[in-house]
């Protein structure tokens, strides 16, 4: 109970994630001829749940997040290995510039978690495409204020440019729901604050693949015991 006392928060989220687990692990391993329209209800519902418990939210604790994916790190039920190796080959994030044009994608995005209400983010976008134009790898840091379900964060960003040459730019932006949808707005270089982008983006898109596109075609558990020969 001590963690009720010290971080209300985080205690209740551990509590549904648990709760979901064995619901999730009951249905999976269950035998139950059940229909299949509702076993795919049931899990979908579950899986829905356990997107959302998982969710890299703040709390009153100080820590370091190196990974904010919902991927868990051992599947449910005996579940496959590799389909959580699979999921993490995919991008974490994903942001499109409807302004000009582009394309970024992050695999892991570490943020400290300074408290409920602050936190330092990361931006990691390993490939950052300008279409028609540049290729680059975007890096930088973002404070950002916690205010209910609302993020907002700015920061510096630093291009690295795959033909060669270096820009620093800058970016403001507000994300909901658990920071999985976002817009920001910045500039690609600070000289002449030419380049301005307007990106939305998604984020935790490995971890929303990964539990919401497996779990209904999954086939449950034999757990009968075999049939004992005939002496």
């Amino acid at each position: 109970m001590r963690l009720a006392v010290e971080d209300p928060r985080r205690f209740w989220r551990e509590t549904l994630q648990r709760g979901l687990d064995r619901a999730a692990t009951i249905e999976l391993t269950s035998t139950s001829a059940s229909e299949a329209g509702q076993r795919k209800a049931v899990l979908v519902a579950l899986s829905a749940g356990e997107l959302w418990a998982r969710g890299d939210v703040a709390t009153s604790s100080v820590r370091l997040s190196l990974d904010p994916s919902s991927i868990p790190s051992v599947p449910l039920a005996n579940g496959p290995e590799w389909a959580i190796w699979a999921a993490h080959a995919l991008p974490y994030r994903a942001a499109f510039d409807v302004a000009r044009g582009g394309l970024a994608l992050s695999w892991i995005e570490p943020a400290l978690r300074l408290g409920p209400h602050f936190s330092v983010l990361s931006t990691l976008q390993l490939v950052d495409i300008e279409f028609g134009h540049r290729t680059s790898s975007t890096f930088g840091l973002r404070p950002a204020l916690h205010l209910g379900g609302l993020t907002l964060n700015a920061g510096p960003r630093f291009a690295v440019h795959w033909n060669g040459g270096t820009d620093w730019g800058g970016e403001v932006g507000v994300s909901v729901l658990q920071d999985r949808l976002g817009i920001s707005v910045g500039v690609r270089r600070l000289s002449g604050f030419d380049d301005v982008f307007v990106a939305l983006s998604v984020s935790d898109v490995n971890g929303m693949i990964y539990w919401l596109t497996p779990w209904a075609d999954r086939k449950p558990v034999d757990v009968t015991a075999p049939a004992r020969p005939t002496p």
